[in-house]
């Protein structure tokens, strides 16, 4: 019995493993572009996964399933926002510090929206079954 696990996150993330987890146990760890086929308990299985504090959905499986893992839009565009601030105050009459203090300010929301927001999505392909 077991799932088969995709890694398409595209350059997200893609400097370091992903971890899987299967019912809040660390069982595997996956790099972009790879599969990886993980064994599955005899209970109910819940799949999730985390790189860095980054966290996804958590997914129902069973034997058989091909799950996909991809990186949320939040975490593919929250950078655009992140660059944006400076290069905006560069064409503004802010201070320095005060542009200096809305940068610091707004990656300490980014990373912490990293806690809440899930910057991986999890969903099943198909079954092998079908």
């Amino acid at each position: 019995m077991s799932v088969t696990v995709k890694r398409n996150t595209g350059w997200v993330g893609s400097g370091s493993k992903l971890r899987l987890r299967l019912n809040g146990r660390e069982t595997a760890s996956i790099n972009e572009g790879r599969m990886v086929e993980l064994e599955l308990p005899p209970t109910r299985a819940t799949l999730s996964a985390t790189q860095l504090g980054v966290k996804s959905n958590r997914l129902e499986v069973e034997s058989g399933d091909i799950v996909e893992v991809t990186s949320s839009g939040w975490l593919r565009y929250a950078w655009i926002i992140m660059l944006a601030i400076p290069i905006i105050g560069l064409f503004t009459d802010l201070k320095l510090s005060v542009n200096i203090g809305i940068i610091v300010a707004l990656g300490f929301l980014f990373i912490l929206s990293l806690r809440f927001i899930d910057g991986f999505r999890l969903r099943k392909l198909k079954h092998d079954r079908d």
